[in-house]
């Protein structure tokens, strides 16, 4: 059997598509901020965002790769996260550090590599905040 070794990145996305903000908690820095917020306002909105995706028939979500703007950075992994029924939306962007995150926020800006999926309503984290 091969060995397989999943990294953070791939966990908090994981996590994220399965809307599991138990298992998310657990991957976020109690100390740090999220889309400038600490991190329990942050899981409040985010656990606000999978309820409205939920309120749409969505129990689970699928992540598309792409980039915050027109500009390459590797340090920083965006995605939209689609809802599988109602094609609700949202993006987030991981900046990290040697497979490390270190901060989450949203993207106005998110290209993907499959621009004709799809997407019906954003559903933002923090709808008063500015995107990235």
């Amino acid at each position: 059997m091969e060995n397989f070794k999943i990294n953070e990145i791939e966990a908090l996305k994981l996590s994220i598509e399965n809307m599991d903000i138990n298992m998310i908690s657990l991957f976020l820095n109690d100390n740090q901020k999220y889309r400038l917020l600490p991190k329990e306002i942050f899981l409040i909105k985010l656990k606000q965002a999978f309820k409205d995706f939920n309120t749409h028939g969505d129990t689970c979500l699928d992540a598309f790769e792409g980039l915050c703007g027109d500009t390459f950075d590797k340090n920083k992994i965006g995605y939209i996260f689609r809802g599988r029924t109602s094609f609700n939306y949202m993006t987030i962007v991981f900046k990290c550090e040697n497979n490390k995150i270190y901060t989450l926020c949203e993207c106005g800006n998110l290209k993907i590599q499959n621009p004709k999926i799809e997407l019906n309503k954003q559903i933002y984290i923090d709808e008063f905040g500015d995107p990235f």
